[in-house]
């Protein structure tokens, strides 16, 4: 069959278009599925959250930040170019029905069922998802002295060494320590490498054998992250 020549032309203009809409069609995919993949993750990584803003037994709440680009193109994060996200969540603060709730808002237990090493009276104070106490600061110092009214025996607080030579280490809080010893310690005997305190006048400091059987006061930090 003979075409004239101008059908031949517009047979081969059709099909022009037609290659030109498919490889439109196929860049629209491209730039689609290339912006879906930033719309993914066009940001960089959380922060740690935030401090919970809650008192105990009472709800607050706590964020976290990230930074994000606003050219999504590039699928990268163009730290010079771009916005801050910020999330909320609801939190609250917890404190053991069997705790006392101190002046200054710590949460705090005096064991004093029976003496305890330091070893498991720390672990009686996991039990409540608490920690011996560590008194790293005045306010903390002084509840403590409230709590231990009348309480003339050693208890373990929080503090720990690995020889004579070497630095008190804490579970948590504070690092370098908060100390008000009393006269004539630490005594710095080989086996003495545990916190413990007495009342005396005052809440004193003293270096103690791990193993002795003492009191202990408990810490539960009061608000959940």
């Amino acid at each position: 069959m003979k075409l004239k020549l101008p059908k031949l032309r517009m047979i081969g203009k059709a099909i022009e278009n037609i290659e030109v809409k498919i490889e439109s069609g196929i860049e629209k995919l491209e730039n689609e599925t290339a912006q879906k993949i930033c719309d993914l993750n066009p940001c960089l990584p959380w922060s740690d959250w935030s401090k919970c803003s809650s008192n105990i037994h009472i709800f607050g709440s706590k964020f976290r930040t990230r930074q994000c680009s606003l050219d999504l193109s590039t699928c990268k994060v163009d730290t010079t170019n771009s916005k801050i996200e910020k999330q909320f969540e609801i939190c609250g603060g917890f404190c053991p029905l069997s705790y006392n709730i101190t002046k200054n808002g710590f949460c705090l237990k005096l064991f004093s069922d029976k003496g305890r090493n330091k070893e498991a009276a720390e672990l009686k104070c996991q039990e409540d998802n608490g920690h011996l106490i560590n008194i790293d600061s005045e306010i903390k110092y002084e509840d403590v002295g409230s709590l231990m009214e009348g309480f003339g025996t050693s208890v373990w607080i929080d503090g720990y060494r690995k020889d004579v030579s070497s630095h008190w280490t804490y579970t948590y809080g504070y690092q370098k320590g908060f100390f008000k010893w009393y006269t004539g310690q630490p005594s710095n005997s080989s086996s003495e490498l545990c916190l413990s305190v007495h009342k005396y006048s005052a809440i004193q400091w003293r270096d103690s054998s791990c193993n002795n059987q003492y009191y202990s006061i408990c810490e539960v930090i009061s608000s959940l992250t």
